[in-house]
């Protein structure tokens, strides 16, 4: 009695060893079942998470792209007005030469007045030493009168030609005031157009906020006129609209276009990380099919082996419903018992169907032969013939290795023990652990 009880301690203390193990295992496995719920999670709030930011990244670039519409009409427009900025340098320039001519021309001008000056200083100088001369002759000999008064018709001459000298002289200052007056004009045009690049430079800067300076970063820029007066017209009635300008705004759009580069880097931060976990995933997937398409061919075959023990004959096959998607997919189970034709197992008797469940039951603990097993009255509805069919399939090789553990009321299966274990109440309330061993 007392080896048996020291047995049972034994015992007791190994099933209480096999259930912590137990309670371990399942604890595992509840957390990797969390850890795989979580793992989803995660992957579902990447997956909103790029939707939104493809939402943001579109959003963005339509704004863009307005932008860049706005940006070449504005272009358009500076073309416009860079060539007639262009027409007005030219006609500055035109006028520039044409004054440095007509005061090279004028210089030459007033030179010639000056020569005409000097010779005419020089010949009234000569008249009046000629009239002295003749005053002199005059009262020194009448005799000369003669040879003065052809001295005279000569200086008369001469007078006439200083007189015409002096028309030229006279014509030649007008002409010279006429000079004067068309440089005059000339100049009052370079102001007026200075004048109007200034106010065209105003008004590009007022309208574009643009230099004409920044005008020569559009050279290459083309465009019809009429087009983009439209085009002006319609963005300054959008801005009309808009109302009061909110100087604010770049400001806001530098901050949000920052906001927007980190979310794109963000973005393809996540990206990658889903690129990561998919590839992780798709790995996992593959190392699991492996292993289920390995284990499912061992459980196949050794269904089939055992259905065939339990109903002495027949065929037990197991069928994937798709082999597209394997980890996804149920699990057909087809019987055929002897002398019957084969159906799916829920067409079954339930006493076919219990020898069915044993037989794919004993296949998994084949296919992972655990070190114990516990089975909770597994042969209730098996009657003796099967019940000792039970039996000796459980004491084969494969299964043998492992320790089993069976409650049960069939006869056929204790005698198939090696160890009892039964509880008694000798006492009312009291109940006794009485155990067997049987000698082989």
């Amino acid at each position: 009695v007392n080896e048996l009880k020291d047995s049972l301690k034994d015992i007791l203390i190994e099933e209480n060893s096999i259930l912590e193990e137990r309670k371990n295992i399942s604890g595992k496995l509840r957390i990797f079942e969390k850890n795989y719920n979580t793992l989803s999670e995660y992957s579902k709030n990447i997956s909103q998470s790029i939707k939104t930011i493809n939402k943001i990244v579109t959003r963005g670039n339509n704004h863009i792209n307005n932008l860049s519409r706005d940006i070449n009409d504005i272009k358009n427009i500076i073309l416009i007005n860079k060539e007639k900025l262009i027409n007005i340098k030219e006609k500055v320039e035109n006028i520039s030469k044409y004054k440095d001519e007509h005061l090279l021309d004028l210089n030459k001008k007033r030179s010639a007045i000056s020569e005409y000056n000097e010779k005419l200083d020089d010949i009234l100088i000569k008249i009046k030493e000629y009239k002295i001369q003749i005053n002199r002759l005059d009262n020194e000999n009448p005799s000369v009168f003669k040879k003065a008064e052809e001295i005279k018709e000569i200086l008369q001459r001469k007078f006439n030609l200083l007189k015409n000298s002096q028309q030229d002289k006279i014509n030649q200052q007008k002409t010279y005031e006429s000079i004067k007056d068309k440089q005059h004009r000339e100049e009052m045009l370079e102001v007026q157009y200075q004048e109007k690049y200034v106010n065209i430079e105003d008004e590009v800067n007022k309208n574009y906020n643009l230099s004409l300076k920044k005008l020569e970063l559009y050279k290459n820029i083309s465009g019809s006129q009429k087009e983009a007066n439209q085009r002006i017209d319609i963005l300054r009635d959008d801005i009309l609209k808009m109302g009061q300008i909110n100087f604010e705004a770049e400001n806001r759009y530098s901050n949000q276009l920052q906001r927007y580069d980190s979310l794109c880097e963000k973005y393809n931060e996540i990206r990658e990380a889903k690129k990561s976990l998919e590839i992780m995933i798709s790995e996992i997937d593959q190392i699991a099919t492996e292993r289920f398409i390995k284990t499912f061919n061992q459980v196949k075959t050794y269904f089939n082996e055992i259905f065939k023990k339990m109903f002495s004959g027949g065929e037990g096959r197991l069928i994937v419903e798709c082999e597209e998607d394997i980890l996804n997919s149920g699990i057909d189970i087809i019987a055929r018992p002897p002398g019957k034709k084969t159906q799916n197992i829920e067409l079954l008797s339930s006493g076919e169907k219990a020898l069915t469940a044993i037989a794919l039951l004993l296949a998994l603990w084949k296919a992972n032969p655990s070190p114990f097993c516990f089975f909770d009255e597994i042969d209730t509805s098996l009657d003796d013939v099967n019940a000792e069919k039970l039996t000796h399939i459980l004491k084969e090789g494969d299964l043998n290795q492992s320790q089993l553990i069976i409650i049960t009321h069939q006869k056929t299966t204790m005698e198939a023990a090696d160890t009892l274990y039964g509880i008694t109440m000798e006492e009312s309330g009291i109940s006794k652990l009485v155990s067997v061993k049987f000698e082989k």
